[in-house]
């Protein structure tokens, strides 16, 4: 994801010098910020050697940080690049999730209106699905309304369940 930031902090017991500056053990070093391709680097001599982490710091916009795990990595040879970027040290983050609901009314005479569809659009992937109305005139995506895992996004009833992005839908959670 572009414009994630993450910390790298020392773990060594000595202070170590990273750009002209003393740095102790647990300090934060450098906060570096993934690119278009959600990549994030350094230069290959900006860390000396010994013991690091690193954390995320900030998520992108409409993205949590919650289970975002800290990655320990060491510098051990002069002018090498320790690559963090293999499925096993990749950071996945959560997109923040919640639902809506809403009623359909006629303009003028505050009829309800049944079976009309509405496309929801995430503001943060650009991710969209359509919702129906009920006989009510009503919509939601809580999966207290439909489940999201009945015909998940076929967007043709107002029982079919809605749930954005590639995890298996769940109930427990928004869509």
């Amino acid at each position: 994801l572009k414009d994630t930031a993450f910390d790298i902090i020392s773990l060594n017991d000595n202070s170590v010098l990273v750009e002209g500056k003393l740095y102790k053990k647990n300090e934060v070093v450098k906060t570096i910020r993934t690119d278009i391709e959600g990549i994030a680097s350094t230069s290959s001599d900006l860390l000396p050697y010994g013991k690091f982490r690193i954390v995320e710091g900030e998520a992108p916009d409409g993205y949590l940080t919650d289970g975002a795990k800290p990655i320990d990595f060491a510098i051990t040879e002069n002018g090498k690049i320790v690559d963090l970027t293999d499925e096993a040290h990749s950071i996945y983050n959560q997109i923040k999730r919640g639902d809506i609901e809403g009623v359909k009314i006629g303009a003028g005479t505050h009829k309800r209106l049944a079976n009309v569809p509405f496309r929801i659009t995430s503001k943060t992937t650009g991710e969209n699905h359509v919702v129906v109305t009920d006989d009510n005139g009503q919509f939601s995506t809580s999966a207290e309304w439909a489940s999201h895992k009945h015909n998940t996004n076929a967007g043709k009833t107002s029982e079919d369940g809605v749930w954005f992005g590639t995890s298996e839908p769940d109930d427990s959670k928004g869509a």
